[in-house]
């Protein structure tokens, strides 16, 4: 029987056909059937096909194990969607062990996403983040096409391009698919024309990503053609038919597509998605299905695409796992019935996930200067790199804000590679947007602009904050270089609106804080290391209380902050430090003198839990009247809520005003990390002016956007004992 169906599909396509459906890949679709031609003059040609399914797709990993076992001769492996990346591993001739490890722990939803580490921006951007939910670019891109505020899609597939040219080394270059030890295909859609593009040769990062560009979910990227591919899994999410076009004598499918849902059925966002994917290929679907030698299919029906995290993944694997018990009798059956008497093998580079020696490092798309500061910002040298410390290099060049996208591959087919970083340039234009919802405020907001940001010569900033404190601000900066510092001066003006707290040198009194300020500052400010800042400058602060003249508070100031956090709300590793001093000039009967403030929080962890000591001080020296913009102060859980002079201290439920001329406080947060889930307690004493405990007990969830809740309760002797809950960023 098999005999006659090789007889059968062994027919050759003429040049003609070639011509009209590969018009653009016909010479790399004629070397693919020459391959496989030659294959069949000892044994059928064998084909793999995987559809498309997002994180379905681990289910995928055992049955590609076992056909290797039992010696099945893969020639073709074929990928939809996620399915892609599982055949760009397999051609490449990744083991199995390490497929499965890279699905397994790969931080999934931060790769689609396109995350950036927080330990891997420059100082300010990742301050700047800290108090934003998402951050949007606009203006004109690296082609010079003007781009809306709206994004093009949710990622850039930054991560993901990366991480598959971090899986592929010694096949990151343009290349027939024919070439690789196991033959590749991938299916995209066209999103003009509405009809399949299958890639049978050039980048395999690049086939692979056009597979896997989910519309909405990844930003549609213009080809040098003009064409902007989308996920296969549009058109044809099974593509038996590409691989019988190729040659392929028998076909063996590993379907995850998702079963056909009723109208009942059909409530989520991942629903309604998989339905729509589904409907274009409905008839090509069933028909690619009747036409598999051997369909397996996986019981994965009470999972869906989106479902990336570990425990999910792990399950899935498990899933394949029991499919390959359940079909094991079929697949030896057809193992026996091919035989692999006089199979072939291609010669192929170590596949390498080791150091890498590399002879050069380049960077594209950057100017000359930019270049400059990026070897001396990653101090780049000929030697040797890890395909994860490219990947991390990428992510600290993106880290500087100067670009939106950094691309990493090792040019070469053999070693010594060439490293190259492909740099697309960061529109000038962005807009940055902060909420916060909590028991003090109850609702805040805040917005930035910046224009030109980032980059070497003029660049703008605006910034509007609304709530209990409002403010707007403008800065204007020029950094003539990278290596100097910059020049910067900014105005700002705000209203506190008016809050309860006390003395507590009075406590039995109550006393309600409320000013208008206005404030103007220059001077110069510099970021020797890319987790350091320094600025020093001159100050003018104008505020204005009820019921009391306006006060001019003219002085001369320095700072350095330093911050390795590897998260800025729920830290298990780092440090951050910050110092301030102060000279306030003589003005009438107001201080004048010193003002010294540091503070400095480390994280430090042990399996889930995580210790955060943490201490700030605050001393003033000099003579005359203290205004009140200048006591110290503490409250709830944020530091300078309303007050710059304010410290944040568990159990303030309101703000506590303190005449005296040094605070210092001290305390730690003991802390239960699980996933995304934070659980911990807090204790702070206070030192002086008094010697008072405060302890909470809280609870966090955490977002790569964001926190997006904390709460709990807590007490300390200043003030009682209270509840607090906050949602969004802190501003």
């Amino acid at each position: 029987m098999l005999a006659v169906t090789l007889a059968l599909r062994a027919t050759s396509l003429s040049a003609q056909q070639v011509a009209l459906v590969h018009q653009d890949d016909s010479a790399a679709f004629l070397k693919l059937r020459h391959r496989l031609d030659s294959i069949r003059a000892y044994r059928p040609t064998v084909a793999v096909v995987l559809s498309g399914g997002g994180a379905k797709s681990a289910s995928q990993l055992a049955p590609l194990a076992y056909f290797k076992e039992k010696g099945i001769p893969v020639d073709v492996v074929i990928g939809t969607s996620m399915g892609g990346l599982v055949a760009g591993m397999a051609a490449v001739g990744t083991d199995s062990t390490v497929m499965e490890d890279v699905v397994r722990n790969t931080p999934w939803f931060n790769v689609v996403a396109d995350i950036t580490p927080r330990k891997d921006y420059l100082y300010h951007n990742k301050i700047m983040r800290d108090r934003s939910q998402g951050v949007l670019t606009f203006g004109l891109d690296s082609d010079g096409i003007r781009r809306g505020i709206i994004p093009r899609g949710g990622s850039n597939g930054q991560n993901m391009t990366n991480l598959i040219n971090s899986l592929t080394v010694g096949y990151n270059d343009s290349l027939d698919f024919a070439d690789l030890p196991v033959a590749m295909l991938t299916v995209s859609t066209d999103m003009v024309t509405g009809k399949p593009k299958v890639f049978y040769g050039g980048s395999i990062s690049n086939a692979v990503m056009s597979t896997f560009s989910v519309p909405g979910l990844f930003a549609l990227e213009r080809r040098k053609d003009g064409k902007k591919l989308t996920d296969g899994a549009m058109y044809n999410n099974y593509p038996v038919d590409v691989v019988r076009n190729v040659g392929a004598d028998i076909v063996i499918g590993v379907d995850i597509t998702a079963t056909k849902l009723t109208a009942d059925q059909i409530e989520s966002m991942t629903d309604a998605l998989m339905q729509s994917f589904d409907m274009q290929g409905i008839d090509n679907y069933y028909a690619s299905i009747e036409d598999t030698d051997l369909y397996l299919r996986p019981e994965i029906d009470d999972f869906d695409m989106l479902m990336l995290d570990r425990k999910s993944i792990s399950t899935l694997i498990e899933r394949g796992r029991k499919l390959v018990e359940d079909r094991r009798a079929s697949i030896d059956s057809l193992a026996s019935e091919i035989g692999v008497e006089g199979s072939q093998e291609f010669a192929r580079p170590p596949l390498r996930t080791d150091l890498c020696s590399v002879s050069e490092v380049d960077f594209k798309g950057v100017t000359p200067k930019e270049e400059k500061y990026l070897r001396s910002l990653l101090n780049t040298a000929s030697g040797g790199y890890t395909p994860d410390e490219a990947n991390r290099m990428a992510s600290i060049i993106r880290g500087t804000g100067l670009f939106e996208k950094v691309i990493f591959r090792f040019e070469g087919s053999e070693e010594p590679y060439h490293l190259v970083f492909d740099c697309a340039p960061r529109p000038p234009k962005e807009l940055s947007f902060g909420v916060r919802f909590d028991t003090r405020d109850f609702f805040a907001l805040r917005a930035d602009a910046r224009f030109n940001a980032n980059r070497l010569g003029h660049s703008f900033g605006f910034g509007a904050r609304i709530g209990m404190r409002s403010s707007i601000s403008g800065e204007y900066s020029w950094a003539p270089s990278f290596s100097l510092p910059s020049l910067y001066a900014g105005v700002r003006a705000g209203y506190v609106a008016p809050i309860r707290g006390r003395l507590y040198s009075s406590p039995g009194i109550q006393v309600e804080m409320g000013n208008i300020s206005a404030a103007g500052e220059a001077g110069l400010k510099y970021e020797p290391w890319r987790n350091m800042a320094l600025k020093a400058g001159f100050l003018a602060d104008f505020h204005s209380y009820r019921g009391a003249d306006g006060i001019f508070l003219p002085s001369l100031f320095a700072s350095v902050g330093a911050d390795t956090f590897d998260s800025s709300y729920f830290p298990t590793k780092g440090f951050r430090i910050k110092a301030l001093y102060a000279y306030h000039l003589p003005h009438g009967p107001y201080f004048k003198g010193h003002e010294t403030e540091a503070s400095a929080d480390l994280a430090l962890s042990v399996g889930p839990f995580t210790f955060n000591p943490h201490a700030r001080v605050r001393a003033r020296f000099g003579e005359g009247t203290v205004p009140l913009s200048l006591l110290n102060a503490v409250t709830q859980e944020l530091p300078g809520r309303y007050f710059d002079t304010e410290f944040a201290f568990a159990g303030a439920l309101s703000n506590i005003f303190f005449t005296e001329t040094v605070m210092a406080t001290a305390g730690t947060d003991l802390r239960l990390n699980f996933g995304k889930h934070h659980a911990g307690v807090k204790g702070d004493v206070m030192i002086a002016p008094v010697v008072s405990p405060g302890v909470a007990a809280y609870y966090g969830m955490d977002s790569p956007f964001g926190p997006l809740v904390r709460a709990g309760v807590q007490w300390s002797s200043l003030a009682g004992a209270g509840a607090f809950i906050t949602i969004g960023t802190d501003f």
